[in-house]
């Protein structure tokens, strides 16, 4: 059996429940601890202080096994460098938790770039609301044929 996470008390008490961890490392720099929760990603900061993301607001990320540094973009493009201290199963967890999020995705080449525009679903239960985004290379997301695309889109997944 895996021993508890010392934090886990904290944790519990800042989240408002004891959340389901997945995988859980000690980390080097601006964090002191990542968290790979069932439902969310939880960094805990050299104040001690818990920050929370939903899977569904992560929108890129990387994974360094040469320097064990994880990587990741928020939807609302804020950046995160994660320097794992115990690598263990951590960057498959958060991957799967990433993909579990997604309900769907559609890329779309123009001649001026490229879109991606996806559904996302957050894994927190009784959250069953989808969040849409667009993102794109090259072109802005107004293009007509990528708002045209967008439209279809949510009338057949909403």
């Amino acid at each position: 059996m895996r021993s508890q996470p010392p934090f886990l008390k904290t944790l519990s008490a800042v989240a408002g429940a004891k959340p389901k961890i997945l995988a859980w490392s000690p980390t080097q720099g601006e964090y002191q601890n990542i968290v790979v929760a069932l439902a969310f990603l939880a960094l805990e900061d050299n104040c001690g202080e818990w920050s929370f993301l939903g899977w569904e607001t992560i929108d890129q990320g990387r994974w360094n096994p040469k320097t064990a540094v994880l990587s990741f973009t928020t939807a609302s493009n804020l950046d995160f460098e994660v320097v794992l201290s115990k690598v263990g199963d951590l960057p498959a967890a958060f991957q799967e938790r990433v993909n579990a999020s997604i309900v769907f995705t559609r890329q779309f080449d123009l001649f001026e770039g490229s879109a991606t525009i996806s559904k996302r679903r957050s894994l927190a239960a009784g959250d069953d609301a989808g969040h849409w985004r667009i993102v794109t290379k090259g072109v802005s997301p107004d293009h007509p044929d990528i708002q045209a695309q967008y439209k279809r889109l949510r009338r057949e997944y909403d």
